[in-house]
């Protein structure tokens, strides 16, 4: 028997039996009782009866396990202050921080490390130039005004900087040509500093307006619905199946390789981030939990065997036809899902 410290997704540690885990140990039962005793009878039992009762609660992560539900206890007081249960020994959790030893050497090598070094010189200003004429991409000879001393004009580079993104209409584009004029100015000048707070405002808002603009392309791309294909115009029963006798009909249909290749195409569309949700996703859209508690994979404990259906075979076939996966890994996502098939029903009934 295994004792697992948790994590609780909303706040909080605890000590729980590992049985009380999902197998993706992404969630855990939590037992309706209210006294430790009977908590601590619970907690200790090998093979726990869990029913509707038991609420069913988020984990963040999984910190220890151990066997002992004695050192468990003591590991999750220890979890309150720490986040790291690796070790087993508190000291090296809360080890001193050493720090490295100053050197007061006087020696004359250090000497030149100790001298201050001198600030650099400031570069020279740029004088802005802003047109905001979207026709004008090419460059321009500078300003009169912008010369050297000694008569002769800087080289004038000019950018642009061109909005490809569609606005709401899907008919303007944003277009702005900033020349830039390199000039000797006088670095105590209040006009100079005016000149550059300007040109930061303006590509500022150019860069805020693109990055809107981007924004509104994404948000109508994440409301375009998935492509989802079409049932066999000839399928004899709606889904999702509800009775045994639907199933049967269903198993007869798919006996024609026509019908079995369309079944595949269809159920390869219904989508899924990875192999795991996308097979939860068929199983979901083809089978009501209530029926799904008929079966498991194999036709254990007086239960239907879901693998002799040709209806198994079609969702390992669509499950392959848009992920790398085998036929063993679909199947083991397949028994996960029958396995709890009778919580789930029982958690819709109880609502």
């Amino acid at each position: 028997m295994t004792f697992v410290i948790v994590e609780w997704k909303d706040s909080g540690v605890s000590v729980i039996n590992s049985s009380w885990l999902t197998p993706m140990k992404k969630e855990a039962y939590w037992p309706p009782c209210k006294e430790q005793k009977v908590f601590n009878k619970i907690i200790k039992e090998q093979d726990p009866h869990i029913n509707g009762s038991w609420a069913l609660h988020e984990v963040k992560r999984c910190m220890f396990e151990t066997d002992d539900f004695e050192k468990a206890k003591k590991k999750c007081i220890e979890a309150e202050d720490t986040s790291n249960l690796e070790s087993d020994d508190i000291d090296s959790i809360r080890r001193r921080k050493l720090r490295a030893k100053k050197n007061f050497s006087s020696s004359e090598d250090d000497e030149p490390l100790r001298k201050i070094k001198k600030i650099p010189e400031r570069p020279p200003r740029f004088h802005h130039i802003v047109t905001n004429n979207a026709q004008e991409n090419s460059c321009k000879p500078s300003n009169p005004d912008s010369v050297l001393s000694s008569g002769t004009s800087t080289p004038t580079s000019s950018f642009s900087l061109l909005s490809s993104t569609p606005t709401n209409n899907d008919t303007h584009t944003l277009g702005r040509s900033i020349q830039v004029t390199p000039v000797r100015t006088n670095l105590g000048t209040n006009t100079n500093i005016n000149n550059s707070l300007g040109f930061d405002r303006n590509i500022l808002s150019l860069l805020y307006h693109i990055k809107e603009q981007n924004e509104q392309i994404l948000n109508h791309l994440n409301k375009k619905p998935p492509e989802v294909g079409t049932l066999p115009n000839d399928l004899p029963i709606e889904i999702p199946l509800k009775e045994i006798e639907q199933i049967e009909e269903l198993e007869i249909f798919l006996k024609s390789d026509v019908n079995l290749s369309g079944m595949v195409s269809y159920l390869s569309t219904l989508g899924g981030k990875d192999r795991t949700s996308k097979t939860n996703n068929i199983l979901r859209h083809l089978l009501t939990d209530q029926l799904a508690t008929s079966f498991n994979f194999r036709g254990k404990r007086q239960k239907r065997p879901f693998c002799e259906l040709s209806l198994s075979d079609c969702i390992v076939r669509a499950v392959k036809k848009t992920e790398s996966a085998t036929n063993a890994q679909v199947e083991a996502i397949i028994k996960v899902w029958l396995k709890h098939a009778p919580q789930r029903w029982m958690k819709k009934n109880a609502h």
